[in-house]
């Protein structure tokens, strides 16, 4: 397993991950440490006796150890900035989206208030040309009561005027 582990990080390293973007640095080995010593080794290390100098072994195992940790330290540092600029990028097209979809809904609703807008000035344009004919109606019939009234004579105009209208009687109760 933990050969695996250490495998599975070197890949990583060694050979960059998918859809890497240049925004995303690749990991550098330390200047000041060797490179990562090959997984076979570390393993027959590890399964080996301790060497005759114990303490020059242990340092090398110790420094190899180093190596891999700040390897993988190294590849999850740039593996998490990959993941954030990916859930980044996600984050604008959500956002992209969203707004597209608001600048539907506001033309949808635009719309339906334009088409209630045109039904209210059809009535409107409608009323307005009722009024316009009564309008005429009553002028036509001023002009002729005028007319009538040049025949009759001013007096049964004049009376005509003063005569009061039935239907204000039936407000007073008379």
């Amino acid at each position: 397993m933990a050969e695996d582990v250490r495998r599975n990080l070197a890949e990583l390293v060694d050979a960059g991950f998918a859809g890497e973007s240049s925004l995303v640095p690749r990991p550098s080995r330390r200047p000041d440490k060797e490179p990562l010593t090959p997984i076979n080794e570390v393993d027959h290390a590890e399964d080996s006796s301790p060497s005759p100098g114990g303490d020059a072994g242990e340092r090398s195992l110790k420094q190899m150890l180093s190596n891999d940790i700040h390897q993988a330290f190294l590849a999850c540092q740039a593996q998490g900035a990959l993941l954030e600029l990916t859930l980044f990028h996600r984050l604008m097209l959500a956002v992209k989206r969203s707004t597209r979809k608001e600048v539907e809904r506001r033309a949808a609703a635009s719309e339906g208030y334009l088409d209630e807008m045109e039904r209210l000035l059809g009535h409107y344009q409608t009323i307005c040309s009722r009024q316009s004919r009564t309008i005429q109606e009553l002028e036509q019939e001023v002009d002729a009561l005028r007319l009538a009234g040049g025949f009759l004579g001013d007096s049964s105009l004049a009376a005509a005027r003063k005569r009061p209208d039935p239907s204000s009687r039936l407000g007073h109760g008379h």
